[in-house]
């Protein structure tokens, strides 16, 4: 190889550059944006594209009009909770920390980041789970009028596991950034999309708490009386065996008074006697109840 050539290749490797593997989801479109996101996460919008109540809050958005993605407590898995995302420098009467994330297992498999809606003076609070991708598009929503507060949305992953500790970690403290920016802007929080998104257009409703209560106190009423007729059952048949074991017990009783009795009269058939005594001892202990046939048998003899 040529001098030239070698020189050649040497500059062209020298003006490579290496690009970041990251970059801001708003910089391109929303629909770039997401399958970025999708390839890397296999996060898809089939999976939670309907608004759901959250179990033990009962709070809800309008799923015809807002991009919530609450999910049933009851099928998810909580994989980190953690008390150190707290925002009590965020000015007004709400606060909004992110307390940890879970990863959903059912069909596709993806992150939710679990944020804690709290009123400070009255302490009203419940939860709702936002996928990164929701960020986002509320992000895409209010860049025009605020993008000094979106630039605060982390950026995507191409490289890497999204599921990683330490990149979960990451992500909420950025994401924990972006809430505490849109809890600066009184008129953000005024917004359609913004209430949609934290549910404070539909906080929780304690009648509906309470209803719920009392139908599950119910459930669990019957299922005690259920479980006390059980009980109450397998102790009438325990009774009954202890009295048949009892009664066993003085037949057996009875039987070896006669052979002995019948031993003394008879001392040729003494040796017998023994003998069979030991069996009815042994079946005595091993509940056997062939005691009746070995007394016939022994009356025959003697006779």
């Amino acid at each position: 190889m040529s001098e030239d050539r070698v020189n050649e290749i040497t500059s062209s490797i020298s003006s490579l550059e290496i690009r970041p593997t990251t970059f801001h989801p708003l910089s391109k479109s929303v629909d770039d944006c997401e399958t970025a996101e999708e390839v890397a996460t296999t996060d898809s919008d089939e999976c939670l594209t309907e608004t759901l109540r959250f179990r033990d809050f009962q709070c809800s958005g309008d799923s015809t009009s807002s991009d919530v993605t609450l999910t049933p407590h009851s099928s998810m898995t909580i994989t980190e909770e953690n008390g150190n995302y707290v925002c009590n420098d965020v000015p007004g009467e709400i606060q909004i920390p992110i307390i940890g994330y879970e990863i959903m297992e059912e069909r596709a498999r993806f992150t939710v980041f679990k944020l804690r809606i709290e009123y400070k003076h009255t302490g009203e609070c419940w939860y709702v789970f936002r996928r990164y991708t929701d960020f986002v598009r509320l992000c895409n929503k209010l860049k025009k009028s605020f993008p000094h507060v979106v630039q605060y949305l982390p950026r995507k992953r191409w490289l890497g596991s999204n599921f990683n500790p330490l990149f979960l970690e990451e992500r909420i403290n950025g994401l924990q950034t972006l809430v505490n920016a849109i809890l600066r802007e009184p008129e953000l929080l005024k917004l359609q999309p913004v209430e949609d998104f934290f549910c404070l257009n539909e906080p929780p409703i304690c009648s509906e708490s309470n209803q719920e209560a009392k139908a599950m106190f119910a459930a669990y009423e019957d299922t005690i009386f259920q479980l006390k007729d059980q009980l109450r059952q397998k102790e009438s048949v325990i009774d009954s065996l202890h009295e048949a074991l009892h009664r066993n017990s003085l037949e057996n009783d009875n039987l070896k008074k006669i052979l002995r009795e019948t031993a003394m009269k008879c001392e040729s058939c003494h040796n017998e006697i023994q003998n069979i005594a030991k069996n009815i001892s042994i079946n005595c202990k091993t509940g056997d109840n062939g005691k009746k046939m070995s007394f016939a048998s022994t009356s025959s003899s003697s006779k």
